[in-house]
């Protein structure tokens, strides 16, 4: 298949940076789920990055993003993208609410292994209350 017409496309394990993973992103438009999750030799994106790949033409199409273990994604990179944050750690309270806020279609986020405060998810179901928050959290049976 094309590139430009996949609809699934992963660089989890693929030595990739900013540059080379916007660039390859660009010629996208059909894509649905993405995944750049870290790994030993993989991905390694920054918020940088994701601003670079959040002027795809396939962006607004995305109903998944993963970046797993991605450390050097902060707020600023976060409010580009629907996303999995499985472990980005330094992701605050204050870039969940703004990603939930601007990212209306948004249909479910992973923070498992994330330091914000119980409280958050329950402000983040009250923004948008149709939205699955995947945790690992007392509150587990709310939220997924």
């Amino acid at each position: 298949m094309s590139i430009g017409r996949r609809k699934s496309l992963s660089f989890a394990g693929w030595k990739m940076d900013d540059h080379s993973t916007a660039r390859l992103i660009r010629h996208e438009y059909s894509l649905r789920e993405l995944d750049m999750s870290r790994s030993r030799w993989g991905c390694q994106i920054t918020d940088h990055g994701l601003q670079e790949i959040s002027l795809a033409k396939c962006i607004p199409n995305l109903k998944s993003i993963s970046l797993w273990g991605m450390l050097g994604i902060t707020d600023n990179g976060v409010v580009q993208l629907t996303i999995v944050l499985w472990c980005c750690r330094p992701v605050t309270e204050s870039g969940l609410f703004i990603l939930v806020s601007k990212c209306r279609k948004l249909e479910s986020i992973n923070v498992w292994a994330m330091r914000v405060p119980v409280d958050c998810f329950i402000g983040l179901l009250s923004k948008s209350p149709s939205l699955q928050i995947k945790s690992r959290s007392v509150l587990d049976s709310m939220l997924v």
